[in-house]
């Protein structure tokens, strides 16, 4: 069991995306977490890798939170080119 529940992986995103990914309160993260099962850790102001998030429990769920992840920081990043591009249009 022990094994099975220690699979990582990791996961990188711009710390300017950290604030949405958590959410206010910590409500976004914490909801995956609990839909996943897994423990998702951001980097602390002190770790040198600031765009290192890592995923903690068991493969298939590991998985599942990687793959939503990755979804919601797409979506991020996909919003923020359309804002650049309005942001040019207008200029």
């Amino acid at each position: 069991m022990q094994e099975e529940a220690g699979y990582t992986a990791e996961v990188r995103a711009k710390p300017e995306f950290h604030g949405f990914l958590i959410g206010r309160g910590g409500s976004n993260i914490r909801e995956l977490r609990l839909q996943t099962n897994t423990r998702i850790v951001f980097p602390g102001v002190n770790d040198a890798d600031q765009e290192l998030i890592i995923i903690i429990g068991k493969k298939e769920n590991v998985d599942s939170a990687m793959k939503e992840l990755n979804a919601r920081i797409d979506g991020l990043v996909s919003n923020l080119l359309v804002i650049n591009y309005c942001i040019v249009i207008i200029q």
